[in-house]
């Protein structure tokens, strides 16, 4: 429900791309709207109009559906993609490896965080490629795992942060170094359950 396309950062949240894990976080700076087959409208944060990574929503009351019928995006839907490899793409871009949704803490709410994220395989069918997952808490990892096609995968933990401090979440090609098929539905959740002692 944090997702909006008014601003790159909003509020907490920030949308970008990395080379290499924990390296410099770039944020996206066009969006624009893709639409399905029936013309239901997806909200896209993005490298440049035509290419991945990227971060999509599904903003309507409607099922987004794609690729007949192998991805389906309720209400609500968050999903992203790995950037290409310089064999996908011929060296495009040669630093879009990772696409990072950013939570960074705000100045006035440092705190402890109840971390709360699930992903799984946006296709299902044939199409399905593998991906890697990862957070990062301030650009180190705290968790990763390859996923197979139309693998899943859930994570929780309880953090101290302060403000400032970063919390990353990463989509990446997987073992195959493809980023054919390899796209993630992701649930993030990430409430402050305690404030510091004064």
């Amino acid at each position: 429900r944090d997702f909006s396309l008014a601003s790159n950062p909003n509020g907490a949240w920030s949308y970008g791309y990395e080379d290499t894990l924990g390296s410099p976080f770039v944020p996206f700076t066009l969006w624009k709207y893709n639409y399905d087959p029936a013309g239901v409208p997806v909200e896209v944060w993005n490298i440049d109009y035509w290419t991945v990574p990227a971060v999509q929503h599904n903003a309507t009351t409607s099922t987004v559906v794609t690729d007949g019928g192998q991805g389906l995006y309720p209400p609500g839907t968050v999903w992203f993609y790995p950037g290409p490899s310089d064999r996908d793409d011929g060296g495009y871009n040669p630093h879009d490896n990772y696409c990072v949704l950013r939570f960074t803490t705000p100045s006035d709410a440092p705190g402890d965080y109840a971390l709360n994220t699930a992903v799984r395989g946006a296709y299902t069918g044939p199409i399905s490629g593998d991906t890697d997952f990862h957070v990062l808490l301030n650009s180190r990892e705290i968790f990763g795992q390859f996923l197979p096609p139309e693998g899943s995968i859930s994570f929780s933990d309880t953090l101290s942060l302060r403000a400032g401090d970063t919390v990353d979440f990463v989509i990446g090609r997987g073992a195959d170094d493809s980023y054919h098929g390899s796209r993630l539905i992701i649930d993030a959740t990430l409430p402050q359950v305690r404030t510091p002692k004064r």
